[in-house]
């Protein structure tokens, strides 16, 4: 009994001495296995800084680009210091009106009769192209205004017979007064704002399409003439004058 009792004990001694390298190996793969995981949460933890750093690269390209954007902007007004907001309390249409009257006392009076002319319903002897109203709706514009003397020298003729002369002009580089007057009238006004340094070189396009070239007082037209600003700025509520003592012509006397 005692003897079988031994060799019972032994046998345990024996299983459990036999047991324990298998849990020290089980051990050793846990650990094997969470230094494999530790591996792969380091690679991944790498590959996060990269992205990162990836992120923050590509957004301080993207910041780099928007402030070069920007500075494109700044510098982008065609030679134009930035231009004040209006401050005239009138339109550029009843400041015009009240020049003619006041300090430039009919020296616009051609003009206006221009703008009038162009205007006028077509079935009441004009053009029917409301000029009046569109310079007299809200917006930043430059006029250039010729005065009289201006529309003579281009007529070649007294103020009485100008505007027939320049009619017959007209029709014959556009083949319709009408026509001919509004592309005229359109190339004396822009929609880009009209106070400038006397040093700028300036672009402007005017509502025709064509362009005119600004610099120290002078204006060149599409048909290489210049004309002098002869005064201004003028503010209006809605815009600039400025005085010159020529007609602008426009591309289609260059042609």
């Amino acid at each position: 009994m005692l003897r079988r009792w031994i060799v019972a004990l032994l046998a345990m001694i024996m299983v459990g001495a036999m047991a324990a390298p298998a849990m020290a190996d089980d051990d050793d793969d846990d650990d094997g296995r969470r230094s494999a995981v530790a591996q792969m949460d380091d690679r991944y933890d790498d590959d996060d800084d990269d992205d990162d750093d990836d992120d923050d690269r590509e957004r301080r390209r993207r910041d780099s680009r928007d402030d070069d954007d920007d500075d494109d902007d700044d510098d982008d007004h065609d030679g134009r210091d930035e231009a004040p907001a209006p401050s005239g309390s009138a339109n550029i249409v009843d400041t015009a009106i009240a020049l003619n009257s006041g300090a430039f006392a009919g020296q616009f009076d051609m003009l206006i009769g221009a703008l009038t002319f162009a205007s006028t319903p077509v079935d009441q002897g004009g053009c029917g192209v409301d000029l009046l109203a569109a310079l007299s709706a809200p917006g930043n514009f430059t006029v250039f205004a010729p005065t009289d003397a201006a529309f003579t020298a281009l007529a070649g003729t007294t103020e009485a017979g100008a505007f027939d002369a320049i009619a017959g002009v007209l029709t014959s580089v556009y083949g319709d007064a009408c026509t001919g007057l509004i592309d005229v009238l359109t190339y004396h006004v822009s929609a880009m704002p009209g106070e400038w340094d006397d040093d700028d070189e300036v672009e402007y396009e005017m509502l025709n399409g064509d362009e005119v070239e600004v610099e120290d007082r002078k204006v060149e037209d599409e048909a290489d003439r210049e004309a002098n600003i002869v005064a201004g700025p003028v503010p209006a509520s809605n815009g600039w004058i400025w005085a010159v003592d020529k007609v602008l012509l426009p591309e289609k006397f260059d042609d």
